[in-house]
């Protein structure tokens, strides 16, 4: 699927639905279903730099109404599930977000929140950090899943 989108955005034409693959940019051009007011819109920052870099680094413009509705999906469904479903250039149907990706649903609410921000370092206050690296993880893992020895 990824060649077809591949192939047919270098030979500059604009995917439909109809090239049974998942939604792109060319549908959002062509669908009214893809647009909403956006009057009562706000549109984050890092979205508003989303559609800016779209536009400079793969011709993709979208309009206010455009942009309108992939904000208010995006908020619906999520990155993740906005680049699979709805992805703006063929590459990003593909893309995976790790930011997260084990308390997505939790750090997504306290983004939306506000709950997260940065906090000034403090040299008199100790900071205590712990984890594992990743070859002790795959031997964790390893070990995890060996069939128990019979005795």
């Amino acid at each position: 699927m990824i060649l077809l989108c591949a192939l047919v955005e270098e030979a500059g034409g604009k995917l439909t639905l109809s090239d049974g693959t998942t939604r792109s940019q060319g549908s959002l051009d062509e669908h009214d279903a893809y647009r909403e007011d956006p009057a009562h819109v706000v549109i984050p920052k890092e979205l508003g730099e989303y559609f800016d870099q779209l536009e400079a680094e793969h011709q993709v413009k979208l309009d206010d109404k455009q942009r309108a509705w992939y904000a208010i999906t995006r908020k619906k469904i999520g990155a993740d599930s906005m680049w699979r479903e709805f992805p703006s250039f063929a590459e990003e149907a593909f893309k995976i977000s790790a930011e997260g990706a084990y308390f997505k649903p939790q750090m997504t609410k306290a983004r939306e929140q506000g709950r997260i921000d940065k906090v000034p370092v403090d040299p008199s206050r100790p900071v205590n950090t712990s984890g594992i690296s990743a070859q002790q993880a795959r031997v964790d893992l390893r070990q995890a899943l060996r069939p128990a020895r019979p005795r």
